[in-house]
Parts: C-alpha cells; structure tokens; sequence
C-alpha cells in the first residue's frame, strides 16, 4: 500500500485489522499513518509492531496513542523508543506505564524524559528505576521529583544519586522530607558536598539519623549549618 492509500483507511476500518496485519506494515507505512489513524490503534495491535516500526511512529502520533494502548509497548519496544518520542511523550501516558516498562528504559532515555514526566512519576514507578536510571537523571529532574515520590528511593537509590545530582538537584525542601533510613544511607562522598542551606533544613531526626563517619566527613561550615 502506498502512503496515501494507508492515510485514507478509514479509522474503523484500522481498528478491525488484525494484529498481523499492522505488524505486515511497512516502516513507511507507520510514517504514514495520520494522528488520527494513530489515536484509534488497540493494545494487541501496538503490542504486534517490531522495534523498527516502533522507531518509525512519528512524535505527534505517539502522543496521540491512546493511554490504554501504550500498555501494549514491551520492554524490547521500550528500548526501541528514539530520544524524540521519549521527550514528547505525554504524561497521561507516560504515568500509565507498568514498572516494568519504566525499568526497561535506558540511561540515555531517561536522561530525556521532560520534567513534566518526572512530576508525573507514580510511586510504583520511583521503586521500579534501577541504579543506572537514577544516576541517568539531571539536575533538572531531580528537581522535579515530587516529595512524595522521593521518599519512596530505598538506601540503593539513594546512594545511586551523584554528587552534582545532590548538590544541584535536590532542594532544601526535598532534603528535609528525606528519611532517617535514607539519611544514614548517604555516602560520605554524598555529606561532602551538601550545601549549608541543605544542612540547616535538616530536622532532628535527620540528624540524630547521622553516622559517626558522615559527620566526620562534614567541614566546618557545615557542622555549623546543622540545627542543633
């Protein structure tokens, strides 16, 4: 079929096709496919497409997939997902997808999720990032974190987080709902480069959850940032 003949199918006519028959599609054939073709394709007919086709949806028509389809994306097609799609992909969307799914994203990939996508992270999606997800974050997006949602990282993630993620991303006000678990878990390379106001927002349990080698690799104005 040629690019025009697949625009002018009919959207009922798409959503009948058999799972088979769109997997049968070429790439160009995906290219082709309108927003509105797009909006109307089903789970099993998403879950069918190859990573190639999957690489070949335009950004518009990936944010027009219905939030039910976008549970058809395996890990395999996950992966597959171009920086492009990845950035414009809505949040609707994206806070509907499975933990499993959002463990199958690259470093590379989540380094490109917008900030929007971040606040829009469920607290079963904050479990499921791996070591290698989470030291993938900006600055930015570290930010974004909703409070909720990073308190919720286990000591493992936590300690994943880097220095400038620390220092640049996470806010006083992120800081202070950390918890005494997740206080003790920092690293002492973590404690060295906390900022003052980071330190004074601390609460007590914060800092009665303090280990003996983390205030050993505190410096001076930091000691004497600490609310005690």
């Amino acid at each position: 079929m040629t690019s025009a003949q697949i625009a002018a199918i009919e959207t009922a006519d798409l959503v009948a096709m058999t799972a088979a028959q769109i997997k049968g599609f070429s790439t160009a054939s995906i290219v082709a496919l309108t927003t509105e073709q797009a909006a109307v394709l089903q789970y099993a007919q998403i879950a069918a497409l190859t990573t190639e086709q999957v690489k070949a949806i335009e950004t518009a028509d990936l944010a027009a997939l219905n939030t039910a389809s976008i549970g058809g994306l395996s890990a395999a097609q996950i992966k597959a997902l171009t920086s492009d799609q990845v950035t414009n992909l809505a949040s609707d969307q994206f806070k509907l997808l499975s933990a499993t799914q959002v463990a199958a994203l690259s470093s590379d990939q989540v380094a490109k999720l917008s900030t929007t996508n971040i606040e829009a992270l469920t607290t079963a999606q904050v479990k499921a990032l791996t070591s290698e997800q989470v030291s993938a974050l900006t600055s930015s997006q570290v930010k974004a974190l909703e409070t909720d949602d990073l308190v919720v990282f286990s000591a493992t993630q936590i300690k994943a987080l880097g220095t400038d993620q620390i220092k640049t991303g996470l806010t006083s006000d992120q800081f202070k709902t950390l918890s005494a678990m997740q206080i003790s878990s920092l690293l002492t390379s973590q404690i060295e480069v906390l900022t003052t106001n980071q330190i004074n927002a601390m609460t007590s349990t914060q800092v009665a959850a303090l280990t003996p080698d983390q205030v050993g690799a505190m410096n001076t104005d930091q000691i004497a940032a600490l609310p005690i």
